[in-house]
């Protein structure tokens, strides 16, 4: 939901309503994609982009800066090598999500779908990416244009479905 309002008695949802449209997911989808790393991958060392590792990248050490709104598309120069110093920077999560949908053969939208929304039992989310121009406005090549949205289908004032099931994952090496 864009916008929305939920009243919440003793831990439940009694009544949701609002504008049931996409929400951009911005920094939502970061600890969703590493739920996915942890879940899918057995090395935090294993290289994401040249020296850049899943480690550096879940850690914020990956040495690229942030992407500004309204910068150009195309690839941001590094401020540092990889795992020198912390940086917040979302264009590491880009390359992640591009990472993981290498290593599994899968887009990230199903990964989403079968590992953390599905266990969960969010069958009324998704993870949609890209605008209807197609084009990337990210610094990498097939990052979504436009970025990521959540999107979910109104639950006619029931609250979100969920089993109330803990995402689980065993820790890589």
């Amino acid at each position: 939901m864009r916008e929305g309002h939920a009243i919440v008695r003793a831990g439940r949802v009694e009544r949701a309503g609002g504008d049931p449209g996409p929400m951009p997911a911005a920094s939502l989808v970061k600890p969703v994609l590493a739920h996915l790393a942890l879940a899918v991958l057995d090395e935090l060392d294993e290289p994401v982009h040249g020296a850049i590792t899943v480690r550096h990248v879940l850690s914020h050490t990956t040495g690229l800066p942030d992407r500004e709104p309204g910068s150009p598309a195309g690839p941001l120069p590094p401020l540092r090598p990889p795992g020198v110093r912390w940086g917040y920077s979302g264009e590491g999560f880009v390359l992640l999500g591009r990472h993981l949908e290498r290593r599994t053969g899968r887009p990230l939208n199903r990964l989403v779908a079968e590992q953390a929304l599905g266990t969960l039992g969010m069958a009324d989310s998704a993870l949609r990416g890209g605008g209807p121009s197609g084009r990337s406005t990210t610094s990498w090549p097939g990052a979504p244009a436009g970025g990521w949205s959540w999107a979910c289908r109104s639950t006619g004032g029931s609250g979100a479905s969920r089993t109330g099931q803990p995402l689980r994952h065993r820790l890589p090496r």
